[in-house]
């Protein structure tokens, strides 16, 4: 009998014993903690939501501008110079040799009238040593048809040849008596030409002259 008693002794001690454990588990159920390997781990937190809700009006959400990164396109400009022009101012020389007929105008006229088409007096005498040698030149060119452009050129060129020689050279077949000839010829008229001048000045020394007395 004594060992019937000791087991329900034990029995009922067992079941004392289980009757708190069985209350904390449905405990638990109802939201109470659990301890122990039971538990469960705590839900990881949301992502914060990128959608911000304005006060005052809930129903108005603001989504939040994204940023843009503008770019600046730069324009390189290429200005162009245009060239400036440049004038080039021609001086003329003047000859002595003509500069001296124009100053007698009788002697200019005659000696214009025997220039070619077109020919200034200056252009006619450049090159030539003297105004005899000029104006012989000029009455050769008409008095056998040569052109003077060509004795010119003989006689002024790089040569220097003689009036003589000139004649020999332009027109061909002539002999140096003839050409000599035709050279004394010209001087003559060359001579004639110029005593315009001379007797021009021969009589402004005489009017002086007799302005002293």
């Amino acid at each position: 009998m004594r060992f019937v008693q000791a087991m329900l002794g034990v029995a009922a001690a067992v079941c004392l014993t289980a009757a708190p454990v069985h209350a904390d588990q449905h405990g638990n159920g109802k939201g109470g903690a659990m301890h122990g390997p039971a538990a469960k781990a705590p839900a990881p937190k949301a992502a914060p939501s990128t959608t911000t809700t304005q006060h005052g009006n809930p129903h108005v959400t603001t989504t939040p501008k994204s940023t843009t990164t503008a770019t600046t396109s730069t324009t390189t400009k290429t200005t162009k110079k245009t060239p400036t022009s440049t004038t080039t101012t021609t001086t003329t020389t003047i000859s002595p040799i003509a500069a001296k007929i124009a100053s007698h105008p009788k002697l200019a006229s005659r000696v214009k009238a025997l220039l070619p088409d077109g020919m200034k007096l200056n252009d006619a005498a450049a090159g030539f040593t003297n105004q005899g040698q000029f104006i012989a030149a000029l009455h050769v060119s008409r008095n056998l048809t040569i052109p003077f452009r060509q004795l010119q050129m003989e006689m002024t060129g790089p040569d220097h040849l003689s009036l003589g020689q000139a004649i020999q050279k332009l027109r061909s077949g002539t002999t140096t008596t003839t050409a000599a000839t035709e050279v004394h010829h010209a001087e003559i008229e060359a001579n004639e030409d110029l005593k315009v001048a001379t007797v021009k000045v021969e009589r402004k020394h005489k009017q002086h002259g007799a302005d002293r007395q």
